[in-house]
């Protein structure tokens, strides 16, 4: 059969969502960079990534091959980007 089973479209429209999310709290957090919202804001980048990376690891689980391995190819490496600009936030505060 061809497409995406109608449960699973759902999941990853939220994960996109989340996704999204994370990177503008990321960005939100950058621009803070030199104010006292730093501290508040780089917590909820951080919880947004951690939000968008737990159901990303919930949908994979969730998959069989070859479905898995579809999805990981279209979203692991946004995922590992999430991680990269959110390691790149909390460490770069140190100027």
């Amino acid at each position: 059969g061809g497409g995406m089973d109608p449960e699973l479209r759902k999941r990853v429209d939220s994960l996109n969502d989340l996704f999204v999310e994370a990177r503008e709290e990321i960005e939100m957090a950058e621009e803070s960079k030199e104010t006292t919202y730093y501290d508040e804001e780089a917590e909820i980048a951080q919880e947004a990534v951690e939000a968008a990376l737990a159901e990303y690891g919930d949908i994979l689980n969730s998959l069989e091959e070859p479905a898995r391995g579809e999805f990981q190819r279209g979203n692991g490496l946004k995922m590992e980007q999430l991680k990269a600009e959110l390691e790149i936030l909390l460490h770069s505060d140190d100027h």
